[in-house]
């Protein structure tokens, strides 16, 4: 049975660059609303939430009441101290995909919103699924570039293609890849530590290392089923194409559409449990800011793409 799993280890407020506040909590409400998207959507997938401790009594009563099983992973791939101001649990991901046992193991983000049944991609193949993100070279991706990153590849005798990087919220592994996969993860990871104790550029998140693993591995692209879509007032992708998709990652809504959508995930008598697909992504949808944007909403996102614009405008004049 196809199994999909959701990564979570405690870390510092400071570890979660994408929180404001709120702390490890926003983790939480995220996580859960993702998995009852995910649940709702697909009643017989095996669904988990894998950490290192815990979850409390009441998260854990929340989540076995979706049925959503709890498993406890070690994070053995924790970095050493020092070696990255934030993400540094996102390599907990790593521990996921060496120690969760499944046929097919999706790992996603807890902050993917799921809107449609996954049964067509969550199934044994030749190949693994992955999100392609093209980037400029130059560009720093959590700390490192996809140029730094080729430097490392072509240093270690491989070479790599350009704007190769597969982002870290999806990624759909067949059983019979796992092992060659978790080779080449164990070796990029010994290789990362060396790397970082000399000083030199490094892998920084998982996925640095999973780009490095997957050079060598068959890939599909993702995109026909998940995109990042980003909706800050500062930043905004989205393209009005998102109803064709099964999956939403959403980085920036973590404390804003995920918490307003927490209490209607809660209640097993509310729309989230009871609507159809289409009043289901509209609510949603609206909720996300991904379309039917109330008055403030939109002042708010029009203001800053405007601040946006004129600041580019003033880099590009300089």
């Amino acid at each position: 049975m196809p199994t999909i799993a959701i990564p979570y280890v405690p870390m510092p407020a400071e570890q979660n660059p994408n929180t404001s506040g709120r702390g490890l909590d926003t983790y939480l409400v995220s996580s859960f609303v993702t998995l009852a998207s995910l649940r709702r959507w697909n009643p017989n997938l095996d669904l988990r939430f894998v950490t290192t401790e815990g979850p409390e009594p009441v998260w854990r009563a929340r989540l076995e009441g979706i049925g959503v099983e709890v498993e406890h992973v070690p994070f053995e791939h924790r970095p050493p101290e020092g070696f990255a101001k934030t993400f540094l649990g996102s390599l907990y991901l790593l521990d996921v995909l060496a120690k969760v046992d499944a046929d097919y193991l999706i790992v996603i983000d807890p902050d993917v919103f799921c809107v449609g049944s996954l049964g067509d991609i969550a199934r044994e193949s030749g190949s693994v699924r992955a999100l392609n993100i093209p980037s400029p070279r130059e560009k720093k991706i959590n700390g490192l570039s996809p140029m730094e990153a080729d430097d490392i590849h072509l240093s270690l005798g491989e070479s790599r293609e350009v704007n190769f990087h597969f982002g870290g919220e999806f990624y759909g592994i067949p059983r019979g890849l796992r092992e060659q996969i978790m080779a080449r993860v164990d070796h990029a990871w010994s290789i990362t530590l060396n790397r970082w104790e000399q000083g030199l550029t490094y892998f920084t998140t998982e996925e640095h290392v999973l780009n490095f693993a997957l050079a060598k591995t068959p890939v599909d692209s993702a995109d026909d089923v998940i995109q990042r879509i980003w909706t800050a007032h500062s930043f905004r992708t989205v393209s009005g194409r998102e109803r064709n998709l099964l999956l939403w990652h959403l980085p920036a809504e973590k404390e804003r559409g995920f918490r307003k959508l927490y209490p209607a995930a809660l209640d097993d008598a509310s729309w989230f449990w009871k609507s159809g697909r289409s009043d289901f992504v509209r609510r949603a949808g609206r909720t996300f800011g991904l379309h039917g944007r109330g008055p403030l909403r939109l002042l708010l996102d029009l203001g800053g793409s405007a601040a946006r614009s004129v600041r580019s405008r003033g880099r590009s004049a300089e």
